[in-house]
């Protein structure tokens, strides 16, 4: 009853921070309204591009797609946790960097300035996922859009030897999302997603409370303070709690330098799993213990 009271609660903090959202934007309209509708001919929105400067923002997805015909590759590297290394009977791994880390591959590909898909590879877990993205509305100028809301998906396989694994939906997961954003000027974007992640099957024996439904919410953001720099930062709670799991949030802060074909985010977070739907279900790191690492997404564009 009470993790039921919690997500109604939570979802209402989503709605109100949408409507907040559309509210302001009001403050940032660029219509002039002096000039009467009868004397210049109706024109179609000029859209607000470039909310963020990549499709990922650390550890999640934005509402960007890549445009039509244009190739990326990413990189998204986790290291081991820094505390570690610190701890009575350890050696010094250098903040992590020369602990336990995990690692993705991936290659994405814009069908349509509104469609993209992709495809990639992580280390923890064996997993492989094929993920794909759809811009439902886009942010406009004047009396338009006033914030862009992009649906966003994956399904991943887990390839690891286990017997458990029957039949090849056994080794299946998934994770939808929503994410509404709006730019609200050269510097400053934001970002709220609610989601949803489901594992065809789940460790009962290991943790006895996980569910295979785990609901979140992300609030995200990009401080753009240079041309090309920018101050990111994204928190993601979990609504879905497992007490044997130790379920935790999600919070990370970095810098991103980008440039017209490259991006690169420099951060340190409370999640490594890289995959979204087991961020969302088995992150267990606890901030409040400074169990942080450091990470790194290198992603490179081409235009065709």
């Amino acid at each position: 009853m009470v993790l039921k009271t919690t997500k109604i609660y939570l979802m209402k903090l989503i709605l109100v921070a949408i409507a907040l959202i559309i509210g302001i934007s009001s403050g940032f309209s660029q219509e002039n309204p002096e000039v009467s509708e009868t004397t210049k001919p109706k024109e179609s929105p000029k859209l607000i591009r470039d909310s963020f400067e990549d499709i990922i923002l650390i550890n999640n997805q934005t509402s960007e797609v890549l445009r039509k015909n244009t190739l990326q590759l990413e990189i998204q590297h986790r290291f081991g946790r820094i505390d570690q290394g610190f701890q009575m009977g350890n050696n010094f791994d250098l903040l992590g960097i020369f602990g336990s880390s995990n690692i993705r591959v991936g290659a994405n590909f814009g069908l349509s300035d509104r469609i993209m898909i992709g495809i990639g590879g992580t280390k923890n877990n064996n997993l492989y996922n094929l993920q794909w993205k759809y811009n439902i509305f886009r942010q406009t100028e004047s009396m338009g859009m006033p914030v862009s809301v992009t649906y966003y998906g994956n399904t991943a396989i887990n390839i690891s030897t286990n017997s458990d694994f029957v039949t090849v939906s056994k080794r299946l997961s998934y994770f939808h999302q929503i994410l509404i954003s709006r730019k609200f000027s050269n510097k400053l974007s934001l970002q709220i997603a609610s989601s949803i992640a489901h594992f065809n099957i789940i460790d009962t024996i290991r943790y006895q409370d996980i569910s295979h439904n785990n609901f979140s919410f992300c609030f995200s953001g990009r401080y753009k303070f240079s041309a090309q720099t920018s101050f990111i930062f994204e928190y993601t709670q979990p609504l879905t709690i497992s007490e044997s799991v130790g379920t935790k949030p999600d919070l990370g802060i970095g810098v991103e330098i980008a440039t017209r074909s490259h991006a690169f985010q420099l951060f340190v977070g409370t999640a490594n799993a890289i995959i979204n739907q087991y961020n969302v279900a088995y992150n267990a790191l606890d901030l409040t213990k400074g169990e942080l690492q450091l990470g790194f997404n290198i992603i490179r564009r081409w235009n065709f």
